[in-house]
């Protein structure tokens, strides 16, 4: 029985592994360029982490905060390194305001009159905002989406000839 595929799994986890722990340790890095795979790798450990520590009920509300703001280190370096401006990360804004606003919500509602209607009200504030910010991250995770600059494949056709040299041609 020929078992070089489960060696290929793991020499690819460990890949795995040894990206998203490279873009772990420059997190909070803001300048320079982060590729795809790397960002996705890291994108996609921080919602394993996210989907793991909304099943222990304190942390459930402080986690998506601390890992929003773990991300916003490599989209920025992703962003760079795809052509677009650094300061579309603070597209993500609305949905992290959406997550504070839901917190203090939660909070408030333990107040006997006033924390009901003012609780009421920041969950309808959240609630909209988090649907502007829903809008806002799809439109950020196109951008970090495209491909590197550097990388682009796209070439462009230049003529040395000159104007005499291209009418020969063309006749």
């Amino acid at each position: 029985m020929d078992f070089d595929y489960i060696k290929n799994y793991v020499t690819d986890f460990n890949q795995v592994k040894a990206n998203f722990m490279e873009v772990l340790k420059d997190c909070f890095v803001f300048d320079g360029k982060l590729n795809r795979t790397k960002f996705w790798t890291y994108a996609f450990g921080l919602s394993i982490a996210s989907c793991i520590l909304a099943c222990i009920p304190v942390i459930n509300v402080i986690a998506p905060i601390a890992l929003g703001v773990m991300g916003i280190g490599p989209t920025m370096r992703r962003l760079i390194d795809a052509g677009r401006s650094k300061w579309l990360v603070f597209l993500a804004v609305p949905g992290l305001l959406a997550s504070i606003i839901g917190l203090g919500a939660t909070i408030l509602a333990s107040i006997p009159v006033i924390g009901a209607i003012v609780a009421a009200l920041s969950g309808l504030a959240a609630i909209l905002l988090g649907g502007l910010g829903a809008i806002c991250g799809i439109i950020l995770i196109v951008f970090c989406c495209f491909a590197s600059k550097d990388n682009d494949t796209t070439t462009s056709t230049v003529t040395t000839e000159t104007p005499a040299q291209q009418e020969q041609t063309n006749a």
